[in-house]
């Protein structure tokens, strides 16, 4: 430093100490851009100047840096073990302000992991060493949203509101950001579609405000979902592809395969059949990696679907054993249930009609007669019964999705509900009822077209199967 500056440096120590603090900042300035390489190199360089100056507020520091690189960058596993490392060295210490830290980081590892109890019992023993309001808000953010994932909605909703109240307080952009993004999650996932859309879009703007891209990155990856469950494909194609961009400018390998996935969805509805399996086996490829059996899940089902109406058989097969060796530790009727959903599109792509849904009846009995897995499951029955010809049965089927409250089914699902009523009634004779399916469906569908803006989306999305059913007949 300058004489000018006035500043000297007594010591060694004292130098150590500014360095060490530069670093630390350019170290938060790189996380926040998301600037990975510049990132690694700071932490390298931060490990090797610790060793110089080593006490031990200062080691925990560089601990907590490095677990936040393993959880943007997806390495879920070495996460976990840098947390549990970190909470053992900071009860060694005694001081509340390491303890609520490390409980906190460790908490959302646990969230990431579905280990909900695990991760809500260390975010209480943080909130037990909050010493301030900002320390308080922190933590509301991430237990927020851990409440969100139990569908514990109505505490998520108080708990991330009180969250934005101290971030405006402070004027904390980024907390804002991060608490909008949070509550637009816990709106879509209770199907609340416009608080969702303007939850994000206020995350978006305040990201953008901070120059966060992967909060960005994942912001845009929700509301893309979003645009999806309400049938606007172009938009949520739009917004998949610019979370990937972000996503891969961050080096977030999770945004990118969330918008990955997102994209693969978006072309199945459009048939574009082989770009979406494409699409689908890129994300699949990175939950792998990221050991995320949730995610593998998902996204393994989404792909055998995509393969299976491509008609490519044998790899749909390959991949349903692959997704049978998944090893998820959450409830196996969830992955036994996809499972199930999987094999019988094999099945009904390969012309087996006979062999779909034999243990779809089974899960349908046990599963609630409100919920999405019930919707899922009686559309799919509806189906193999009409491809069977057995209208009466589907006609059951119908019924039991005509009693599932419109605000639990996404746009694009009452398309199909419309278009399989409309077919299943005509086919009876029973006109009436057919011609009501229909004014309902092509009334949908005109509230649908309103919203696009790109017409050759639009125009492809209007070639579907289902929503020929409902404009050709």
């Amino acid at each position: 430093m300058s004489k000018s500056s006035g500043k000297k440096y007594i010591s060694e120590a004292d130098w150590l100490d500014a360095v060490w603090h530069i670093r630390m900042e350019r170290l938060s300035i790189a996380n926040l851009l998301g600037d990975r390489p510049l990132e690694r190199r700071e932490l390298e360089f931060l490990g090797a100047w610790s060793r110089r100056s080593e006490t031990g507020g200062r080691r925990l520091q560089l601990m907590e840096s490095r677990l936040r690189y393993l959880l943007d960058t997806g390495d879920i596993s070495a996460a976990e073990a840098e947390a549990d490392r970190l909470v053992g060295l900071a009860k060694e210490t005694g001081e509340k302000a390491f303890i609520r830290r490390a409980c906190g980081w460790r908490a959302v590892v646990y969230r990431e992991q579905s280990l909900y109890p695990k991760a809500i019992a260390d975010f209480e023993m943080a909130e037990s060493c909050a010493e301030n309001e900002l320390q308080m808000m922190e933590i509301w953010l991430d237990k927020g949203m851990t409440m969100v994932y139990a569908n514990r909605y109505e505490e998520a909703e108080r708990m991330l509101q009180g969250a934005i109240s101290i971030a405006c307080k402070y004027n904390d952009a980024n907390s804002q950001g991060i608490a909008w993004n949070n509550l637009g999650i816990c709106y879509g996932q209770q199907r609340k579609s416009l608080p969702a859309i303007e939850a994000y879009d206020r995350a978006i703007a305040l990201y953008q405000q901070t120059g966060y891209k992967l909060g960005s990155a994942m912001a845009c990856g929700n509301l893309s979902e979003i645009y999806l469950s309400r049938g606007q494909l172009d938009k949520a194609l739009e917004l998949s592809l610019l979370c990937q961009k972000l996503g891969t400018e961050a080096e977030d390998i999770i945004s990118i395969g969330l918008g990955q996935d997102i994209a693969g969805r978006v072309l199945g509805e459009l048939g574009d059949h082989d770009a979406a399996a494409e699409e689908c086996r890129k994300s699949l490829k990175i939950f792998c990696e990221v050991n995320d059996a949730v995610a593998q899940i998902m996204s393994g089902y989404h792909l055998i679907i995509c393969l299976a109406q491509a008609g490519k058989l044998s790899e749909a097969e390959l991949q349903y054993r692959q997704m049978q060796a998944v090893e998820y530790e959450g409830s196996p009727r969830t992955k036994n249930f996809y499972l199930e959903m999987a094999r019988s599109a094999i099945s009904l792509a390969g012309g087996k009609i006979g062999q779909a849904g034999e243990s779809l009846g089974l899960f349908l009995e046990q599963a609630s007669s409100q919920s999405q897995e019930s919707g899922e499951l009686l559309l799919a029955l509806a189906d193999i019964y009409m491809r069977k010809g057995d209208l009466a049965k589907a006609r059951m089927m119908l019924e039991g999705l005509q009693a599932i409250p419109g605000e639990m089914m996404t746009g694009l699902f009452k398309v199909k509900v419309y278009s399989a009523g409309w077919t299943i009634y005509a086919g009876m004779g029973l006109q009436a009822e057919a011609d009501e399916q229909k004014g309902r469906g092509l009334a949908l569908l005109k509230e649908m077209e309103e919203s696009y803006t790109d017409r050759g989306i639009w125009e492809k999305y209007c070639r579907q199967k289902e929503v020929r059913a409902l404009l050709d007949r």
